[in-house]
């Protein structure tokens, strides 16, 4: 649920954003082999010297101006259907601004 929360999020930023110069996406850091995973459960991602996906994100040309999208481990994926939902990404965004009592209406 926090993932998702935070990739709908994104997408409702994303939008926020759209026709600007800032880009918006999200993606699955993948399974990393730290020392605290490898000491409690063995081997069971990559190596930490392949955990590159923000860095992939954030640097790459072929993705200047993609704006709103998901990807596992470099590719462009779909995340879950409710993270698109813009009535639920709306409502989140309410939320948080509740919560954390800060507005970003600005960006609309």
């Amino acid at each position: 649920l926090f993932f998702a929360s935070r990739i709908t999020r994104r997408n409702e930023l994303a939008d926020r954003l759209r026709g600007s110069t800032v880009t918006v996406n999200s993606c699955d850091p993948g399974t990393v082999n730290t020392k605290m995973l490898l000491a409690g459960w063995g081997r069971v991602g990559i190596d930490v010297s392949s955990a590159n996906n923000e860095t992939f994100l954030a640097t790459d040309p072929s993705l200047q101006g993609v704006t709103g999208k998901y990807f596992v481990s470099g590719r462009e994926t779909k995340a879950a259907f409710s993270t698109y939902d813009e009535k639920v990404r709306r409502k989140l965004w309410e939320e948080l601004e509740t919560l954390t009592q800060a507005t970003y209406s600005d960006l609309s």
